[in-house]
């Protein structure tokens, strides 16, 4: 999905598909529980879902190379690397929280919240 999801982006825009991503995120997760039982639908929106999640990571590199100067573009790309890893690590121990709580809906939520606040912050926050 990366390389659509670059070609989208470098149609319109770094931001707008980091809109679309994180909404095309909330959208599969709020209709899962309902598509489950339906293999080949559910398979088809695992396989969107995921690519979406990981289409995020070119984005971030897209934005970082438009935004940042020449002298500092290893700096932004060590820090996507660490931003990156330092989610893998604490994402599985956040989403076990959630799964505690919430049974098997866990992850679903933990993705529609961070998706969520994605969203909200390149709304509200132009910088």
């Amino acid at each position: 999905m990366q390389l659509p999801i670059g070609y989208f982006a470098d149609k319109t825009s770094y931001r707008i598909g980091q809109i679309s991503c994180s909404a095309l995120i909330i959208a599969v997760s709020v209709t899962m529980p309902i598509i489950i039982s339906i293999p080949i639908l559910a398979a088809a929106a695992l396989f969107l879902w995921g690519g979406v999640i990981g289409g995020m990571n070119s984005l971030a590199v897209i934005e970082a190379g438009n935004v940042v100067n020449e002298e500092q573009i290893s700096t932004a790309m060590a820090l996507i690397a660490v931003s990156y890893t330092l989610g893998s690590i604490t994402g599985p121990i956040i989403t076990g929280i959630l799964i505690d709580f919430a049974s098997s809906s866990g992850l679903l939520i933990a993705a529609e919240g961070l998706s969520g606040l994605v969203v909200i912050l390149l709304i509200f926050f132009r910088k």
